[in-house]
């Protein structure tokens, strides 16, 4: 196996177990338990951590997407 092809089970993995989770918390301890909830609650009360939030997904998606040059 690759360490491609590693790092891509790795990723799915990760989406597929944290969409598991949201499931879980969902059934097991309501709305108020899901991810978007929480990180919705803290970031009303938390108005620096929505703000690096959104700065930390955009420099992330700013670095995955946009066209690279091959070294």
């Amino acid at each position: 196996m690759t360490w491609q092809r590693t790092t891509a089970l790795i990723i799915v993995s990760t989406i597929v177990g944290l969409v598991i989770y949201d499931i879980l918390a969902y059934r097991f301890g309501g709305d108020e338990s899901t991810i978007s909830k929480t990180l919705l609650g803290t970031s009303l009360t938390q108005k620096g951590f929505a703000i690096a939030f959104a700065f930390c997904f955009g420099v992330l998606f700013g670095h995955l997407f946009l066209p690279q040059t091959q070294i």
